[in-house]
């Protein structure tokens, strides 16, 4: 197993390469190659072509930005954030799969899973590492791939570790988290609704049952997912309580005997009401809202969500 990387994709994508591939995709050359002269002389595709050429050219060059109170272009590349970046960047590492996928596969590549620049890949155990980074890296110039080999039967890629087991013949997996993770999440002692601290809780016990793939290995990411929690001031036992509901409902997902709450056709109406956040009030506000809409609008369902309140700032623009 091997992972790959491409350092800086979005600042780093050829941009008329990838637009040049773009077109070729939508119009054919004519075989006169009319594209060199004049406008009025040019044929339909080769007027579309160049028209269309000129839009995404627009869009992502010439990226102007400041730094140190300076002005600077960005001559090449997409910026970061922009809507059109992902895109473009999807569709050169499209073009650089499908260009060296035959080359790859001869070198022992047997499978390869990307996600944006992030390569997950199954090589053969005489596979030669060294020429698929070089091919990789030969396929322009902008661009720059690293890799990782897996150590110990062991490999990281994405929020994802993998363990091969040889005896097996099998892979495990389980959470990864960074050397830089803090396991800093919203603290107990924080203004905000409780709903919010519940599913900073939920989220990563929705990962681990998603992502362990064993029951050992989810009681070890239960294990840290306390230790978060207390590092956070969250009571042990409403974590506890959390996990037991999330696993609950997992086996019984596993097993095929689906809840009461899923078998339960709820046909009400949804409607969404926002309500300012005041800790106790909110909440009493939500049970009397709830409590009375059941007695006169049976065939409503009334959910609330809480914003935080304006800036403070806002009230000196």
């Amino acid at each position: 197993m091997i992972s790959s990387d491409v350092v800086s994709l979005f600042t780093n994508v050829p941009l008329t390469f990838t637009i040049d591939y773009i077109l070729d995709q939508l119009y054919t050359v004519c075989s006169t190659n009319c594209l060199q002269l004049s406008k009025s002389k040019q044929c339909v595709d080769c007027k579309r072509r160049i028209d269309f050429q000129t839009l995404p050219g627009i869009a992502t060059s010439k990226t102007h930005f400041s730094f140190n109170n300076k002005i600077y272009v960005q001559h090449d590349g997409v910026a970061m954030g922009a809507p059109l970046a992902p895109i473009i960047a999807d569709i050169f590492m499209a073009y650089l799969e499908t260009t060296l996928m035959d080359e790859l596969i001869s070198l022992g590549v047997c499978e390869w899973h990307r996600y944006v620049d992030d390569t997950f890949v199954f090589i053969n155990p005489n596979a030669n590492v060294n020429g698929i980074l070089s091919v990789l890296n030969g396929f322009h110039p902008s661009i720059k791939i690293t890799y990782k080999v897996e150590k110990d039967n062991e490999l990281e890629f994405l929020e994802v570790k993998f363990i091969r087991i040889p005896e097996r013949h099998t892979f495990e997996t389980t959470i990864y988290r960074k050397s830089t993770f803090t396991a800093l999440i919203t603290n107990w002692n924080s203004y905000v609704p409780i709903e919010c601290k519940k599913s900073s809780i939920t989220s990563m016990i929705d990962r681990a049952l998603r992502i362990c793939s064993t029951y050992q290995l989810l009681a070890t990411e239960f294990n840290e997912i306390r230790k978060i929690a207390k590092l956070n001031d969250y009571p042990t036992s409403m974590v506890d309580t959390l996990i037991g509901i999330k696993f609950s409902k997992y086996r019984n997902k596993q097993q095929s005997n689906k809840s009461t709450t899923e078998n339960f056709n709820d046909n009400r109406q949804i409607i969404y009401v926002e309500i300012p956040y005041v800790k106790t009030t909110t909440s009493e506000l939500k049970k009397r809202t709830q409590h009375l809409g059941g007695k006169l609008r049976t065939d409503l369902n009334i959910k609330f969500f809480s914003k935080p309140p304006p800036n403070t700032n806002t009230y000196f623009q």
